[in-house]
């Protein structure tokens, strides 16, 4: 399948950004306390498209749970109060990594083929001991229609844990909304959703969440 990727993302309301194309670094100021702020900015990525040596990467650990599926669509969509939306210039196919690095924040990245990750966003603190999943990378999740029929619009459904023997663990979603992508996070102890952040997309843009943030 063809597809065409061009980024340039401007804060609603805000002057524009730098454009990013597929293989430029995106730089902007430190990203706010991803935990605490609901904007959000897209944070550096060093290395776009590297691969890491075959027998580098950390040992698989298991999830707390890798595929949600007590997460419904009909309460993320009733979810209220999402602030401000970064404006990202793209069309076609977009394809989405969710992933743990090793400073044990959980991240969403727009990939590009053969390029890798393009830019990335912070959305919680999740311990690699306890969040990382054994895929190819070792550190990604799978998305929510892995292993099933589910072709709705939650791309990713996980739980998580901030920090190492921290509880409550939290539930993370990453869904659409016709172009629009958000994220948003609860505590698993009954707390209400939180609006993490959203991302909007040109009309008639389609998003595909992958398992690996390295898609050639």
């Amino acid at each position: 399948m063809k597809r065409w990727f061009f980024l340039a993302l401007t804060a609603c309301g805000s002057p524009a950004r730098p454009n990013v194309s597929r293989t430029s670094v995106v730089t902007t100021s430190a990203p706010h306390d991803a935990q605490k702020a609901h904007e959000v900015a897209p944070e550096p990525v060093a290395h776009p498209g590297a691969m890491s040596v075959p027998g580098s990467e950390p040992a698989p650990r298991s999830a707390l749970e890798q595929i949600d599926t007590t997460i419904a669509i009909g309460d993320l969509r009733a979810i209220r109060g999402w602030p401000k939306g970064l404006t990202v210039k793209s069309g076609g196919e977009v394809l989405l990594a969710l992933h743990v690095d090793r400073d044990d924040i959980l991240r969403l990245s727009i990939l590009a083929d053969s390029v890798g990750t393009v830019v990335q966003f912070p959305v919680t603190g999740a311990n690699l001991n306890g969040s990382a999943n054994d895929t190819h990378d070792g550190n990604t999740f799978p998305p929510r229609s892995q292993g099933s029929d589910y072709a709705g619009p939650i791309l990713f459904a996980i739980q998580t844990r901030p920090h190492q023997g921290e509880e409550p663990a939290e539930q993370v979603a990453v869904f659409s909304e016709k172009a629009s992508l958000r994220v948003a996070v609860r505590t698993i102890d009954g707390g209400s959703w939180q609006p993490r952040f959203r991302l909007e997309f040109a009309r008639g843009t389609t998003f595909v969440g992958i398992g690996t943030t390295y898609p050639h």
